[in-house]
């Protein structure tokens, strides 16, 4: 009898042990991804601090009802703004026209420094919902990243960035 009671506590600690080491995988796990992205918010604190936008210069702020509307083409001012603490480097304003097209490079620039404003005109020939001007620029650490004009914010080489909240949903 003793060797059955013997044998069932046995079994019993073997089963506690191997939920114990379930347990401790799973908060391996959790630690390991909290960690990722910890490091990852750090990694994108500079790339975040990059502002890009569109800005419209035909269109008058101001303009009497009477005033006749102006008829000059369209222009567009892409703008790229450093709010970062440190420079960025090797800046690069392209067009991305859509798939299987190559990209249409307008203006590169060597490095923008802390607090410093650049702006590009967009030719007015590129036309259509497909114009949408994308930034490219690598960071103080050497990341390279793309920003484009709607804000999006992704690595080099990645189609889109990944959302915290989307890579929550992995587990």
């Amino acid at each position: 009898m003793w060797d059955v009671v013997d044998a069932v506590g046995s079994a019993a600690g073997a089963l506690l042990a191997a939920i114990a080491g379930f347990v401790a995988y799973r908060l391996y796990k959790i630690e390991s991804e909290r960690d990722r992205r910890t490091e990852m918010q750090w990694a994108r604190q500079q790339a975040a601090s990059i502002g890009v936008w569109i800005r419209d210069d035909v269109a008058p702020l101001d303009r009497d009802e009477d005033e006749p509307e102006p008829v000059s083409e369209p222009e567009l001012t892409f703008v790229v703004t450093n709010m970062s603490a440190l420079p960025i480097y090797r800046l690069s304003v392209h067009f991305d026209l859509g798939q299987d097209i190559a990209l249409r490079v307008v203006t590169q620039r060597d490095v923008l420094l802390p607090g410093e404003r650049f702006e590009t005109q967009v030719p007015s020939e590129i036309e259509g919902a497909r114009r949408r001007p994308v930034l490219t620029f690598r960071d103080n650490a050497g990341a390279e990243w793309w920003r484009d004009s709607t804000g999006h914010l992704g690595r080099t080489g990645h189609e889109r960035p990944v959302d915290e909240d989307e890579s929550a949903d992995d587990e």
